[in-house]
């Protein structure tokens, strides 16, 4: 029997909102943004592939998309990895604070990312560092907090408390998987050397308070945010320790010291960009190359 117009409605209505609370349509007007960029040579990032299947520690994932610059001269390749985050509207305001103190003797933190070249025919994997210049200090904590006055999906996906965490660690055990992809693939290598930066694009409004945590009241454990700057901002660098269980299968070196260990193989920097903030993303990561 032949749906009725009301049954095709009711249906197309469900699909639609299951689409959007999923976030598809988000990430492909995403990558369409991003691909309308690199048309007017505002950013020199191309599109690669969306949907890459990759596999980290016997888990399998997909890359919602990857973005890829490379200076062909100088045999460097520069691989955006992207995972695109449509919040629930009720909690679609993601505040972010530095912590004061992360590991002995890091005075001045340095954005962190993952770099893989083949050397005497073997894979070498090691950190790059960048400064934290032009979009300001880099970030520690995270947390979403509730927009007032706004009503959120009917059926929200998972616990949106968790959704910075769930963002930055979906789009890190992408990236690693793309190194795994990658080492069992060495004929996609070459003579390259690949620079890696996961990137997290979201529907949530960026908001950053410098305020020194160190401060919080000793008795209480509560801080005043009142005492440092507080604003919004179209995005920012996140610096995230990466749990063992979504790193790659690759090891770098016997390191002598705690510190040497998380910043060389836990410690990496995740861009988290505001859809407004695309194009100025890209233009400012296009002109510094991110190094």
């Amino acid at each position: 029997m032949e749906p009725s117009n009301q049954e095709i409605t009711a249906t197309q209505k469900s699909f639609e909102e299951v689409l959007n609370r999923n976030g598809f349509g988000f990430q492909f007007s995403v990558l369409a943004e991003c691909k309308e960029v690199s048309t007017t040579w505002e950013s020199r990032w191309r599109f690669l592939a969306s949907e890459i299947p990759v596999e980290v520690r016997n888990v399998g994932t997909k890359i919602d998309f990857a973005l890829e610059h490379t200076v062909n001269a100088s045999g460097f390749s520069d691989v955006m990895i992207c995972e695109c985050k449509r919040v629930n509207p009720a909690f679609a305001r993601w505040c972010f604070i530095p912590a004061p103190y992360t590991r002995r003797n890091s005075i001045i933190e340095v954005k962190r990312f993952e770099s893989l070249s083949m050397k005497n025919n073997g894979l070498s994997v090691h950190t790059l560092e960048g400064g934290a210049e032009r979009q300001g200090q880099i970030l520690h904590l995270g947390l979403p907090v509730r927009v007032p006055n706004v009503k959120g999906d009917s059926s929200p996906v998972g616990n949106n408390r968790n959704d910075i965490e769930d963002a930055i660690t979906q789009v890190l055990r992408g990236l690693n998987g793309y190194i795994n992809l990658l080492a069992g693939n060495r004929g996609l290598i070459g003579n390259k050397t690949f620079t890696f930066y996961p990137t997290v694009f979201t529907t949530a409004e960026l908001w950053v308070s410098n305020a020194d945590l160190s401060k919080a009241d000793l008795q209480t454990g509560n801080i005043n945010l009142t005492k440092g700057d507080f604003q919004e901002v179209t995005w920012l660098w996140f610096q995230y320790n990466t749990s063992p269980g979504i790193k790659h299968s690759l090891s770098f070196y016997n390191w002598e010291k705690l510190e040497d260990v998380m910043e060389n193989e836990f410690v990496r920097t995740v861009a988290i960009v505001n859809s407004s903030g695309i194009r100025d993303f890209l233009r400012v990561t296009t002109e510094e190359y991110l190094r």
